[in-house]
């Protein structure tokens, strides 16, 4: 039960990011609009009056305007965003060479063995048990 309700929160969030409540909601109005009309003037008239932009119903309209008053905000917004951050050139202070890396040798007598004794030379892994045999 638990996975399933973060299953449907997930989808939800990731409709409302993706402005997924407009498109929702239009498919409400539509749906509402696609069986008003039919019953009003049938099927092959009803779907035409439903897609054709003609005949809006109210939902639509108050789609449209939440649409048109998103993107006035949208457009907006990049001129404040201008207006608050101002690029400058980074110019470090100072000798701005950065120097090229060198080379190292490194020879096998500058690492140092590991004590006869050690866990680590000489011994295998420990050998998992055997697993039962599946009939």
């Amino acid at each position: 039960m638990a996975k399933c309700l973060r299953t449907w929160f997930v989808l939800l969030s990731c409709l409302h990011l993706c402005v997924g409540v407009d498109a929702l909601l239009q498919v409400v109005a539509w749906s509402r609009m696609l069986v008003d009309y039919t019953t009003q003037a049938g099927l092959a008239d009803g779907v035409t009056m439903t897609f054709d932009g003609q005949h809006p119903c109210c939902m639509c309209k108050a789609i449209a305007e939440s649409r048109k008053q998103r993107q006035n905000k949208d457009d907006e917004l990049p001129d404040l965003i201008y207006i608050r951050l101002v690029l400058k050139e980074f110019v470090s202070p100072g000798n701005s060479e950065v120097p090229v890396p060198q080379a190292v040798d490194f020879s096998a007598d500058e690492f140092v063995p590991l004590p006869a004794g050690s866990s680590l030379q000489g011994e295998s892994p420990p050998v998992p048990p055997p697993r039962a045999s599946v009939v």
